[in-house]
C-alpha cells in the first residue's frame, strides 16, 4: 500500500480514552497506512496516511476509526490482511467523496 508522508503532520484533538485507543493500535494502524503517534494528553499527530484517501481530513478519519474499532478491526483480526484493508479503504474512500466501483 503506497503512503503518503505529510510535510506538516496533521494534530488531531480527541478525548483522552479514544486517543488511548487509537494509540494501543498504532501498530495496527500502521500497516494499513496510517502512522500516527502521541502529542499530547488528548492529541495524536498523524505523520503518514495511506494515499489512496487523498486530502481525507484526519480528525474525522481518526474519529471513526475510533468508533468503529471495537466492532469493525478486532473481528477481523484473524482475517487475511487484504480483507481487513479493503473495508478501511472503502470507508476512507467515501468519506473522502469519492465514487466505488464494484470491480475494486
Amino acid at each position: 500500500m503506497q503512503r503518503q508522508i505529510l510535510l506538516i503532520p496533521e494534530i488531531v484533538e480527541l478525548d483522552e480514552a479514544t486517543v488511548e485507543k487509537l494509540l494501543d493500535r498504532a501498530e495496527e494502524l500502521c500497516s494499513f497506512g496510517l502512522a500516527i503517534d502521541s502529542f499530547g494528553l488528548a492529541r495524536v499527530r498523524c505523520a503518514r496516511r495511506p494515499s489512496l484517501l487523498g486530502k481525507a481530513n484526519a480528525a474525522g478519519l481518526l474519529r471513526d476509526l475510533a468508533e468503529h474499532m471495537p466492532n469493525g478491526m478486532r473481528r477481523c483480526a484473524g482475517a487475511p490482511t487484504d480483507a481487513r484493508r479493503r473495508p478501511m479503504a472503502c470507508h476512507g474512500s467515501v468519506r473522502a467523496g469519492r465514487r466505488l466501483r464494484p470491480e475494486g
